[in-house]
């Protein structure tokens, strides 16, 4: 998506959304990222709703979640990858 959005001089991140790639606990550095960009949103009076998707297979539409709470989003990172 990068390639076709700079090929037709379009900025990605005004198309697609934000989106945060967890592939361990709430100690990797992209869940690390997710969090500081949650608690700026919040101190900017934003609070998100965010779509949690479990491992390598989640197009299978099983386990997808919503949240707009960061305790919930943790739990769901740590529980999701111990059943991996």
């Amino acid at each position: 998506m990068n390639q076709y959005y700079k090929q037709s001089g379009e900025n990605v991140d005004d198309n697609m959304p934000l989106t945060f790639l967890v592939k361990g606990d709430t100690k990797d550095s992209e869940f690390i990222k997710f969090k500081q960009y949650f608690e700026l949103q919040r101190q900017n009076g934003q609070n998100n709703q965010w779509i949690l998707k479990p491992g390598e297979f989640s197009n299978r539409g099983k386990g997808i979640k919503l949240s707009q709470q960061l305790s919930t989003i943790e739990n769901y990172v740590e529980t999701s990858r111990r059943a991996c």
